[in-house]
Parts: C-alpha cells; structure tokens; sequence
C-alpha cells in the first residue's frame, strides 16, 4: 500500500508486484482477477502484470 509514498520518498520506481497468499491463490487457480482477487484495490497498478499472465 506505501509502495508510492517510498517512490516519492526516495525518488525511485520500484514497478513491484503485490499481492497477499489468498490473491496468490486464487489467481493461480483461476480466479478473475477483478471479481474474486480484488487488485482493483491496490495502490500499485497491476494492468502490465496481469497482461503478461
């Protein structure tokens, strides 16, 4: 969640992927990753690593 506030911080981009074990696993199990893992709450934009999967 502070991933911004660190980049700003220190004047860098870390461009790191987040996500608890239960997104995690849901998503390795199929799961949207909308409806049922939620990354549309993430602070982190996770557009670019959900295009690669």
């Amino acid at each position: 969640r502070y991933q911004p506030v660190i980049e700003k911080e220190f004047g860098e981009e870390y461009d790191m992927v987040h996500m608890n074990i239960a997104q995690f696993t849901a998503l390795a199990l199929g799961g949207d990753p909308l409806r049922v893992c939620g990354f549309q709450t993430h602070s982190v934009d996770l557009t670019d690593f959900l295009e690669t999967l």
